[in-house]
C-alpha cells in the first residue's frame, strides 16, 4: 500500500471559521485570540489581517493598534469542527 504524506496549512483555520460563521466578516481582517484591551495574544488571524502586520503570538494590544478596524473573536472550542474537517469522530 502506498504511503501518503499530506501537509495541511491550518494557520488561518480559526479565522476562516469565524468568517464562515459571520459572513459579513468575509474579506475583512479577523483576529482570533484575546479580547482587545485585555492581556493576551493573537492565536491566529486572517490573511487580510496579515496585510496590517498582525501575526500569531503577537500581543493583542499591538494587533489592535496595527489593525484597529478589524474584527476580533475570542478563542472558542472548535474541536467539533476540526473533527468534521478531518473526517474523524469521537466515541
Amino acid at each position: 500500500m502506498a504511503r501518503l504524506i499530506m501537509h495541511v496549512d491550518l494557520d488561518a483555520f480559526y479565522a476562516a471559521l469565524e468568517q464562515r460563521d459571520h459572513p459579513e466578516w468575509r474579506g475583512r481582517p479577523v483576529v482570533v485570540g484575546a479580547a482587545p484591551g485585555t492581556r493576551g495574544v493573537v492565536a491566529t488571524c486572517s490573511y487580510e489581517a496579515r496585510r496590517f502586520g498582525v501575526h500569531s503570538a503577537m500581543p493583542i494590544a499591538y494587533a489592535a493598534h496595527a489593525n484597529g478596524r478589524g474584527r476580533y473573536a475570542l478563542m472558542k472550542d472548535h474541536a467539533t469542527v476540526m473533527r468534521q474537517a478531518s473526517g474523524t469522530s469521537r466515541h
